[in-house]
């Protein structure tokens, strides 16, 4: 990780979960961290990222308004300069409920958060890497193990299809990318069953004693899709914890 020390990384969802794992372990590891989350930063989470070989910062966002996506994006550039790596984590799934009860707002909350920001962002996040010509920047997009199997869980099929659109996304920008000769690089991580809040949310078909990765252990994923060499490029990675038998309804 020595490479990436000093550089700029920014993780959307930063005030929870999966988010404060991946923001946590860049301070630890010396980068200037931006945290992006629509909820205020409370002082107890702060202090936790308290690290003299990194910074955080964080900047009140509301993912769902492209106004506010770019306001956030201006104030980087404007304040730290140029993004090396983006880490797309803000995730939304809706209530438990069949099609036939869905919410309409639910939904599109759904896909606000989970492909529109995220293809916002990647845009945003490129534009920066351009700009400040890095030429090994990293896009990481978070994503689920849902969007490795062929049939949605029952009363989150949004959530679902939000995921497989987020690998579609990937691959297609991983493509373009390709196309053109640059070298910033995107990847996707699938976890499995991790103990978050929105783990809590969709509970209705897991008990509490089913295997669950900690958002530490996706962090730590994240910290190896940056530590391998520049040539190197990882696409995908699925990781879920020892026993976890996904058999969905």
């Amino acid at each position: 990780m020595e490479r990436w020390k000093d550089r700029v990384a920014v993780v959307t969802g930063s005030n929870s979960g999966i988010g404060t794992g991946v923001a946590r372990a860049f301070v630890q590891n010396g980068l200037k961290v931006v945290g992006l989350d629509k909820t205020e930063f409370s002082n107890g989470l702060k202090s936790s990222f308290n690290d003299e070989r990194g910074q955080f910062y964080f900047h009140r966002t509301d993912l769902r308004k492209e106004k506010e996506i770019i306001e956030a994006f201006e104030w980087i550039d404007n304040n730290l300069g140029a993004i090396s790596v983006f880490v797309n984590n803000a995730g939304l799934t809706s209530s438990v409920r069949k099609i036939e009860d869905g919410i309409t707002d639910e939904w599109r909350n759904v896909l606000d958060v989970n492909i529109l920001a995220v293809t916002i962002c990647t845009r945003e996040a490129l534009k920066s890497m351009r700009k400040h010509s890095v030429e090994d920047g990293h896009i990481i997009n978070m994503c689920s193990i849902l969007s490795h199997v062929s049939r949605p869980i029952a009363t989150q099929v949004m959530y679902c299809a939000s995921k497989k659109a987020v690998m579609a996304v990937s691959e297609g920008i991983r493509r373009e990318l390709i196309l053109e000769g640059s070298k910033i690089r995107v990847s996707t991580i699938c976890p499995g069953m991790v103990d978050t809040n929105i783990l809590k949310a969709v509970n209705h078909s897991f008990s509490p004693d089913k295997p669950k990765l900690l958002p530490e252990d996706v962090a730590q994923t994240v910290l190896f899709c940056l530590q391998v060499p520049p040539h190197v490029q990882i696409s995908d990675i699925v990781v879920h914890p020892v026993g976890e038998n996904l058999q969905l309804p």
